[in-house]
């Protein structure tokens, strides 16, 4: 304990020469919690907010559903009779097409993605009109997801959107789980096909009863000539649409770099301070403290100095917690969490961090030259 307090006094001492340190480590952490916060709510907004038994089908050879060929009418038809579908007479079945449109709504005039539903897709996608009301069948009407009111924060109900030879009102805002339905506007699907000229539907989704039953759905319909259509589990088609993969490997390699530079700057910073504390270790040494405790001493400030900036980080992380990914022009619609799992792992980095960074100083010390240092 005497040991921790010489080290705690020490740092105190020189908190205005540490700073630099504390704070570099407290940035490379924040990165860490933040990068790893991002990834852990892009996953679940993904993937974890969509259904395990939904079925995605789309047009063989089709990568992005609005950019999709089509399923022609009998196509459609004929994925309705497949058994293994959820529900009696309304079954868990919605054809649907999709667009990106110029809306014209803000100054980017970026394109807005429109979809084009009947009722039963508000339940297969955990949809839930929250203020306003639905689209009525056949009404140039539009729901907006919640999302879009970060994009457009003029966009009201009884909004009007102008569409060709038509104007469209928004009659209501929907959640869907934090989900990137979330992004979209939804409209009657027969409708809407008109002004967006779609003459086939972009896309199926299909509720099964269990997830066994969806993967013999996905395999009825991948193995069959007839169709020409491409089946997924919607939760992997959503996710590999967000880029997970991808995502993962960039946060990986960003934690990667932001913990060598800690390691850098921690490194850096004690073997300066060695230079002109190599009388204080000797001094030490020839009072009888063992080698081998006054580099302890060495790493042991080099981890109090990565946990001091851990907590920096820790606090840096916490400011943005509850911020919207729109905030960041995230693909998908979800709220930055910094929770338990990615402060826990940067605590253990900031450790990481702190032991790699005073293992070389600590090293020097325990081969110290008494003489030299004394000088």
């Amino acid at each position: 304990m005497l040991f921790f307090h010489y080290v705690a006094r020490k740092l105190a001492r020189r908190l205005g020469n540490n700073a630099l340190t504390i704070g570099v480590i407290g940035i490379v952490i924040g990165g860490c919690i933040l990068g790893i916060s991002f990834l852990l709510g892009l996953r679940a907004a993904a993937r974890e907010s969509i259904p395990a038994e939904n079925v995605f089908v789309m047009m063989e050879g089709s990568f992005f559903e609005e950019s999709s060929f089509g399923l022609p009418l009998e196509t459609v038809h004929q994925l309705e009779l497949l058994p293994g579908i959820r529900g009696g007479d309304k079954k868990a079945f919605s054809p649907e097409i999709a667009a990106n449109v110029l809306l014209g709504l803000d100054r980017n005039a970026r394109p807005q993605l429109l979809r084009g539903v009947d009722p039963i897709a508000y339940e297969l996608h955990d949809a839930k009109v929250v203020e306003g009301r639905a689209p009525q069948p056949g009404a140039p009407e539009l729901v907006a997801g919640v999302q879009t009111r970060r994009r457009y924060p003029d966009l009201t109900i009884g909004s009007k959107i102008q569409l060709p030879h038509e104007e469209w009102t928004i009659v209501g805002f929907f959640t869907a789980g934090g989900s990137t339905y979330e992004k979209e506007m939804w409209g009657d699907r027969t409708h809407l096909a008109k002004p967006l000229k779609i003459e086939r539907i972009n896309a199926v989704v299909i509720g099964a009863a269990t997830r066994a039953d969806a993967a013999a759905l996905i395999e009825k319909i991948q193995s069959s000539k007839a169709l020409q259509a491409d089946a997924y589990f919607e939760r992997e088609f959503r996710g590999s649409q967000a880029k997970l993969r991808q995502v993962s490997n960039v946060v990986l390699l960003l934690v990667i770099i932001l913990c060598v530079i800690g390691v850098f700057v921690t490194a850096t910073n004690l073997h300066a301070s060695l230079v002109t504390r190599m009388p204080e270790f000797a001094s030490l040494i020839t009072l009888g403290v063992r080698r081998s405790k006054v580099a302890t001493l060495v790493l042991m400030e080099s981890l109090l100095l990565a946990l001091a900036g851990a907590a920096l980080a820790v606090a840096i992380a916490l400011l943005l917690h509850g911020r919207s990914s729109a905030s960041f022009n995230s693909i998908a619609a979800f709220d930055l969490r910094v929770g338990v799992v990615p402060i826990g792992i940067g605590v253990g980095l900031a450790v990481l961090v702190g032991v790699l960074g005073g293992l070389i100083p600590s090293l020097i010390v325990r081969r110290l030259n008494l003489i030299r240092g004394l000088r």
